[in-house]
């Protein structure tokens, strides 16, 4: 029988206290600021995830984010994994993560499309 894993907990943990690491530090292709901004304007919905020892597992671009906007803290879901665990649910992360096709976003209330919201506005092409 496989040992249970323990279940995660949510806490805040000092930004400068999270390890990024030296895989992880890649430049980020944009988008930061306006990620930024939708989390100053609505708030954090998905905590960061790190293990015990504050190694980050997920949320690299909302640490970032987090860190221009001038935060301290951050809130964390802390997870026992081991290194090669981790690693994995990164990358699990990372390529089950769907973006929302042309339709679903139309479906959207007209409140909630890009058009409406300055942070997510994109300039006419030219």
């Amino acid at each position: 029988m496989a040992a249970k894993r323990q279940s995660p907990v949510t806490k805040t943990v000092p930004i400068d206290k999270v390890v990024v690491p030296e895989n992880r530090k890649r430049p980020i292709r944009g988008g930061l600021e306006d990620l930024a901004a939708s989390i100053n304007e609505v708030g954090l919905f998905h905590p960061i995830v790190v293990t015990t020892d504050n190694v980050l597992v997920a949320g690299l671009h909302r640490l970032r984010a987090c860190e221009l906007l001038g935060w301290e803290e951050i809130p964390a879901v802390v997870v026992s994994l081991s290194e090669l665990d981790a690693e994995l649910a990164e990358i699990d992360e990372n390529l089950c993560r769907a973006e929302l096709d042309a339709a679903e976003r139309a479906e959207r209330p007209p409140a909630a499309r890009p058009s409406t919201r300055p942070s997510t506005r994109r300039p006419a092409a030219g």
